[in-house]
């Protein structure tokens, strides 16, 4: 189902949720590493900072913004987190089908590999223009500057993308064909849990 982009929760759309502080869940395990955020303490224990997990990918948006801003920095934060993730997605989505095509064939040579691509890039457009704040906006103290720090964090499923490119390639007359799509959904897995994330 393309309209939902988290199992668990959404958050309020970003123009509403401008100046709302909401929290993140305590459960979550956070990127370690040894950075100050602006909230005096590591960059691990700062808001909506965590790691991709074998069930989502995230994307973690960070921007600087005054008081006045803050709308517009938490409008800013929310695009960066988003561009993170599509860039996770589709460097897996790639590798996914490329190995999928290798492993497999088709008989459609290198066409399929594009029509595969430029599905993936229909997925990752449908999923981002319905991926909300999953964590956030979050903001720091201000600084001496009158500057704060906006944190956002938005989750994308890897159930919810394997579920779209399935969905594409069986639609498609000529790919459903020769579309095995119990081996398909095996390549996207172990593409998307191969991922390492390098927060």
């Amino acid at each position: 189902n393309m309209k939902r982009t988290s199992v668990f929760f959404r958050v309020m759309p970003i123009a509403i949720a401008g100046l709302i502080a909401s929290g993140c869940g305590s459960s979550r395990q956070m990127a370690q590493t040894q950075s100050m955020s602006p909230f005096g303490q590591n960059i691990a224990d700062a808001p909506c900072v965590e790691k991709d997990t074998h069930e989502y990918f995230v994307g973690i948006g960070i921007e600087t913004c005054t008081k006045y801003t803050m709308n517009e920095g938490a409008q800013k934060a929310l695009m960066a987190a988003q561009t993170q993730v599509a860039s996770k997605m589709k460097s897996r989505i790639k590798a996914a089908t490329t190995q999928y095509l290798n492993s497999y064939g088709s008989n459609q040579g290198a066409d399929a590999q594009n029509k595969m691509e430029n599905m993936g890039e229909k997925v990752i457009n449908a999923i981002m223009n319905d991926t909300y704040a999953e964590c956030g906006p979050r903001y720091s103290n201000m600084d001496d500057k009158g500057n704060v720090q906006c944190y956002i964090g938005v989750r994308v499923y890897k159930k919810q993308i394997v579920d779209a490119m399935v969905n594409q390639v069986s639609n498609d007359e000529k790919m459903k064909i020769d579309f095995k799509e119990k081996q398909f959904r095996e390549q996207m897995e172990k593409a998307f849990n191969e991922y390492k994330d390098e927060q």
